[in-house]
C-alpha cells in the first residue's frame, strides 16, 4: 500500500514480479464514510482480480513500441528542414523519396495499428470499470458504492481543504479538516454537482466511463446488501494504523506548499 495526498485511490502492479499495490490518496480517503471505503477498496481489488493492471501494462508497452516505430519511419518536423538544407548544398533529393516511402508503408501501418489498439483498449478499460463497480456493489453494498462514486464530484473540495489546512493552519488536524469540509457539503449541492457532471460528461480520465453512468448503472441493478461491513471501531483502528505514514505524507506536502 502507498499513501499520497492526491484525491484518488487506485490499484497497480509494480516491478518485474508485478507486486500488487493499492494507492490511497489521503484527501479522498478522509472524506469517505466507512462503508464507502469498503466499496472503493473492493473496486480496486476487483481490478487486481481481473488482472486489469497486467493488461494495461501489456497494451501500454505495445503502444510505446508502435510509437517508436512511427518516430523512426514517420515524417518528423525537422525532416523538411533537413531536405531543404541538403538540397541547397548538395542538390540531392534521393533520401527524401525513401523517407516518404517508409512513412507511407511502415509508418502508416504503425499508425493504423496504434489507433486500433488504443480504441480496443479504451473499450476494454471502460468494461473493466463497470465490472469492478459491480463487484464493489456485491461486497460493499449498492448504496455505499453509488455514494462513493458520487463523492468523486467532491474530489476538488477535499483536495482544496487539505491544501488550505496545511498552508494556512487550522484548529483541527488537516485530515479532520478534509472530513468536515466534505461532510458539510449539503445533499442538494452534491445532487447539483452530479447533474452538472451529467451535462459535462464528467469522468476521472479517458479510460473511465462517465461517473453519472456508473452511478446510474449501480442504482438500476437489483440492490445488494453489504457482505463486508466496516464498523466504527474498525474504521478508527484503520485510521490509527495509517496515522504514521499519513503524517509523513502531510509533512512532505506542507514543505512543498511553503
Amino acid at each position: 500500500m502507498v499513501l499520497d495526498a492526491d484525491p484518488n485511490i487506485g490499484f497497480t502492479r509494480v516491478g518485474w514480479r508485478f507486486t500488487p499495490v493499492i494507492r490511497i490518496g489521503l484527501s479522498l480517503w478522509a472524506g469517505l464514510r466507512p462503508q464507502e471505503r469498503v466499496a472503493v477498496l473492493t473496486h480496486e481489488l476487483g481490478h487486481g482480480k481481473n488482472s486489469d493492471a497486467v493488461h494495461g501494462w501489456v497494451v501500454s508497452s505495445a503502444v510505446s513500441a508502435l510509437d517508436e516505430i512511427q518516430q523512426t519511419f514517420g515524417e518528423q518536423p525537422l525532416d523538411e528542414l533537413r531536405r531543404d538544407v541538403h538540397s541547397l548544398y548538395a542538390g540531392d533529393m534521393s533520401n527524401s523519396g525513401l523517407n516518404k516511402l517508409l512513412d507511407l508503408t511502415i509508418g502508416a501501418a504503425a499508425r493504423r495499428m496504434q489507433w486500433l489498439l488504443t480504441a480496443v483498449d479504451l473499450r476494454a478499460g471502460q468494461r473493466a470499470e463497470y465490472l469492478a463497480d459491480r463487484r464493489a456493489a456485491e461486497i460493499g453494498g449498492s448504496d455505499a458504492t453509488a455514494s462513493a462514486l458520487e463523492r468523486l464530484v467532491l474530489a476538488e473540495t477535499s483536495y482544496r481543504a487539505l491544501h488550505q489546512a496545511l498552508r494556512f493552519g487550522s484548529e483541527v488536524e488537516p485530515l479532520e479538516a478534509v472530513t468536515r469540509a466534505v461532510r458539510e457539503v449539503p445533499a442538494r449541492e452534491i445532487e447539483r454537482r452530479v447533474r452538472v457532471s451529467r451535462l459535462r460528461d464528467t469522468r476521472i480520465d479517458s479510460t473511465h466511463p462517465p461517473t453519472n453512468l456508473r452511478t446510474k448503472l449501480i442504482r438500476a441493478r437489483p440492490a445488494h446488501h453489504a457482505l463486508v461491513v466496516l464498523g466504527t471501531d474498525e474504521n478508527r483502528a484503520i485510521d490509527r494504523e495509517l496515522a504514521g505514514p499519513a503524517e509523513a505524507v502531510l509533512k512532505e506536502l506542507r514543505s512543498a506548499l511553503r
